[in-house]
């Protein structure tokens, strides 16, 4: 195979991808490794990893099993359930911001420094349009525009919450900033290798498919109560968003491992670390619908 140091067509990347049987890995992956920017000695060890997070970081049970979400997704909640979420998830949308600007600063490329900013600006910049439940985008008569906190907030309002009662950290529950707070640890920490798999363990959770639930059970919870004007658009914008990010958080551990000497152990203790950390805020809300029932 002769290697390329120009742009890489369709058919030499298809050509090079089935001769080293490299078609489990991103074309911005195999790319470098056409280029030599990336050494294919590498690549029988990220595949032997790659294995490795599958048995012992994806199997973690807030990705195999989140008995809060897979209950929520029902939508037999009560209307005091849904405050106390929405409550707590608008404490997380608000201070997880703070490890996600931790991260673009401590970021070791320009590539990370551009994700982390894609995700800090999708946060804070994106004015989102939903029609008068908030649910779509396009031009309906009535429709109305916020960020993604804005539209947490249209939600708390429809279930007589205001802005008082949210996002604030003495809002958050013990769990809810634990939580948090091992965002900033691990998430924003200025060593790569931990920034790195708390990022991959945080991308991995958010791809699972929970916000899909979250929506399924909000849209059940709407329907039954009547709740006309709860808006979702900021849960039907983020599950799109978080499918599309999905491709670049592998995108980012490949990249990550071909340019270091990666302590695989340290890296899965430490995606572990921040999988707990996510667990513990569903927990947290697991135990406070079970003690209003």
């Amino acid at each position: 195979m002769v290697f390329s140091s120009g742009p890489v067509n369709t058919t030499e990347l298809a050509q090079f991808s089935n001769e080293y049987q490299l078609e489990w890995l991103s074309q911005p992956t195999v790319e470098c490794l056409i280029k030599k920017e990336f050494s294919l000695d590498k690549v029988d060890g990220l595949h032997e990893f790659v294995t490795r997070l599958d048995q012992e970081l994806l199997n973690h049970p807030v990705i195999g099993f989140n008995e809060y979400c897979n209950w929520f997704r029902q939508g037999e909640m009560s209307p005091s359930v849904v405050k106390e979420f929405i409550v707590q998830f608008s404490v997380f949308s608000n201070l997880s911001l703070t490890a996600q600007l931790q991260k673009m600063l401590n970021a070791e490329t320009i590539a990370t420094v551009r994700a982390s900013t894609e995700i800090l600006a999708y946060e804070v910049g994106a004015i989102i349009v939903g029609d008068s439940n908030g649910d779509s985008n396009g031009d309906a008569e009535g429709e109305e525009k916020g960020t993604h906190y804005e539209w947490l907030l249209k939600m708390g309002e429809s279930l007589g919450l205001s802005f008082t009662d949210m996002g604030k950290r003495h809002h958050g529950s013990v769990s809810t900033l634990f939580f948090c707070d091992e965002l900033a640890r691990l998430y924003g920490d200025s060593n790569c290798l931990t920034a790195t798999a708390a990022s991959y363990a945080i991308d991995s959770w958010a791809a699972a498919g929970y916000w899909d639930h979250l929506i399924e059970g909000l849209v059940k919870f709407r329907e039954k109560n009547d709740v006309r004007g709860l808006p979702l658009v900021s849960f039907t914008s983020h599950s799109e968003f978080e499918r599309n990010h999905a491709k670049q958080a592998r995108q980012e551990l490949e990249g990550f491992y071909f340019t270091h000497e990666v302590n695989e152990d340290a890296f899965i203790i430490r995606a572990n670390e921040m999988l707990d950390g996510v667990e513990a805020f569903w927990d947290g809300l697991d135990q406070h619908r079970k003690a209003l029932h």
